[in-house]
């Protein structure tokens, strides 16, 4: 699929180098074209022309579905899209394309813990999305926008709310896929920030069953790993992620499918679990795992400081 979007845009002007430079080279360049948006007020970059190239405007619609596809597939990638789709925006304006990835821009930016500019990055990404009166790419700016610096800045209830909103948004609009991502973003936030876990129980479960009626397996396999930590940690530690049956089926699945992101998700927060049921080594080993995986994604897991957290504890 990768292969064919860059035959494709390479029809259209924008020629992807072969080999593809490694995930290292275009983190550079993002971070650099990130520094060309501090330079830039708010009012100078939405005032910024808007593309006006119909091939460059095709370009992107492409580069965007290449960027949804690889932030799941093919995560080392994700950066090189994400630094064409802006050395793109910066040469011939921007357009509805150029608000996702800022928006991707903002989480990438989280690797370096630059939250401040990711923060930034961010925010652009939403004033541009206003201005350009683009309601139907809400749940795709958002959702890598408070998978980072907004839901650290911006607190627990605005984050909640909003990512409740963007999937609103997307069941009402179409975006099924982001309205179920957002769906699942907004179940491990509420994790994270403490929420009740029998309320919470009820929305995954809820979730869930829309996700496998909408077939969308992606966001249902990442809840259902949430899912089983909540049954875990309220009622039963036999249930615990790293020896639920349905899990281990779930984890050699996303192994075998070379799925990171999902395999990565699981080790998380199998780590978790077994230390707070004292199964220390375990933990150890589940964090390893996790690290492994990691390797081969655009940036770590941060979940909100609660993978370092329990990293800390864990190496005590």
């Amino acid at each position: 699929a990768m292969q064919i979007g860059f035959d494709v845009l390479k029809k259209l002007g924008v020629p992807f180098p072969s080999p593809l430079p490694d995930k290292s080279n275009a983190v550079r360049k993002a971070m650099t074209t990130s520094m060309v948006l501090q330079n830039k007020s708010k009012e100078e970059f939405l005032n910024y022309h808007e593309m006006n190239d119909e091939n460059m405007t095709a370009a992107m619609k492409f580069l965007q579905i290449l960027l949804n596809y690889s932030f799941f597939a093919k995560q080392e990638q994700l950066p090189i899209i994400i630094e064409q789709m802006m050395q793109l925006t910066l040469r011939y304006g921007v357009c509805e394309e150029s608000c996702t990835a800022l928006g991707y821009l903002s989480f990438l930016l989280c690797e370096f813990e630059d939250f401040k500019e990711s923060y930034h990055t961010g925010h652009l990404a939403i004033l541009l999305l206003e201005k350009l009166q683009s309601k139907e790419l809400l749940p795709q700016v958002y959702l890598p926008y408070f998978t980072g610096a907004g839901s650290y800045i911006r607190g627990v209830k605005f984050t909640l709310d909003s990512l409740l909103h963007c999937y609103q948004v997307g069941m009402q609009t179409g975006d099924i896929e982001n309205a179920m991502f957002n769906a699942h973003v907004y179940v491990i936030e509420s994790f994270i920030y403490g929420r009740s876990l029998s309320e919470l129980e009820r929305e995954a479960d809820s979730f869930i069953k829309q996700m496998v009626e909408y077939k969308q397996m992606a966001p249902k396999d990442l809840t259902l790993a949430v899912r089983h930590a909540i049954l875990s940690l309220k009622n039963d530690p036999s249930l615990m992620v790293c020896k639920n049956v349905q899990q281990k089926d779930l984890l050699e699945r996303a192994i075998e499918n070379n799925n990171v992101v999902v395999a990565s998700y699981i080790y998380s927060l199998s780590s978790i679990e077994a230390y707070i049921f004292g199964k220390y080594e375990l933990a150890a080993s589940m964090v390893q795992k996790r690290k492994e995986m990691e390797e081969h994604m655009s940036r770590k897991m941060f979940q909100n400081g609660m993978t370092a957290l329990f990293d800390g504890l864990i190496f005590v």
